[in-house]
């Protein structure tokens, strides 16, 4: 927005007051994706497709740089929304990353490689009713869970091989 204010989702940052590096913006299948790297954090603040238009008001970090086997990070989050711009969105929760295994992964074409190392994502989602509200395991709100496998190989800007599995 002019010379002075940048937009990314629903946010806005004072360009005085970000370094160039700090917002980023991701596509993947259809969503965009709006990050903040503070220092050693990469922060996930809001994500956007032609369905939902999702802002962490306490944004979720993603991973801490470096992350090397045997690590761990996590953190709560919550988020406002829309689905299909009228229906309303409230989600808590927690991520959790992981880098849990290290070693060889043959793909299924037969490729092999060394080393590799597999950071996990756990994301638990509970709906809250209203912004006053908090939800827990321990409530009746029958959540759910996001888990991610990437695998990461030097040489390779993106994971060589990738899971998700989505727990009702």
């Amino acid at each position: 927005e002019g010379d002075s204010v940048y937009i990314v989702g629903a946010k806005r940052y004072e360009k005085n007051k970000v370094s160039d590096n700090e917002l980023i913006v991701g596509t993947e299948h259809n969503t965009m994706y709006y990050y903040h790297l503070i220092n050693d954090s990469l922060l996930q603040t809001g994500h956007e497709n032609p369905s939902v238009k999702l802002e962490y008001t306490c944004p979720m970090i993603l991973m801490h740089f470096p992350l090397n086997y045997g690590q761990t990070t996590s953190s709560a989050y919550k988020s406002e929304g829309l689905y299909s711009g009228t229906v309303g969105i409230r989600t808590q929760g927690t991520m959790t990353t992981t880098a849990d295994a290290y070693g060889k992964i043959i793909l299924p074409d037969g490729d092999t490689l060394s080393p590799v190392l597999r950071i996990k994502t756990t994301q638990t989602i509970f709906d809250i009713p209203d912004k006053d509200s908090y939800t827990t395991e321990e409530t009746d709100n029958a959540g759910k869970q996001l888990e991610t496998c990437r695998w990461y190989s030097k040489g390779y800007r993106y994971p060589v091989f990738e899971t998700v599995i989505n727990i009702n």
